[in-house]
């Protein structure tokens, strides 16, 4: 049985996304039955709510889109500004912010 909704992202993005809690079940379940019929996809199942894992409280901007050319290890990012390791599509997309 697939995890409550609380258990996948931060208690305050659970809140936020409890009246979408059915089309999220529903994307699950789908992409579920493609693991289990031998279809890929990315991001791993465990990366599909990552953005949403960190506090709402501590997020200051959420970009979410689609690489038009997915591959392993790159479909999903979460840029952490002090770390240094800004993406190559986060420069590129958005030379004018500063990221650092």
């Amino acid at each position: 049985m697939p995890e409550p909704l609380t258990a996948l992202v931060a208690p305050d993005w659970a809140e936020v996304l409890a009246p979408h809690e059915p089309q999220i079940r529903s994307l699950g379940d789908f992409l579920r039955a493609e693991t289990q019929a031998g279809r890929g996809f990315l991001p791993k199942g465990e990366n599909i709510l990552r953005a949403f894992k960190l506090p709402l409280a501590d997020v200051r901007v959420l970009i979410v889109g689609q690489d038009p050319y997915p591959t392993p290890g790159n479909a999903a990012f979460r840029y952490r500004p002090k770390s240094g390791d800004c993406p190559a599509a986060c420069a590129t997309s958005s030379p004018n912010w500063n990221l650092t």
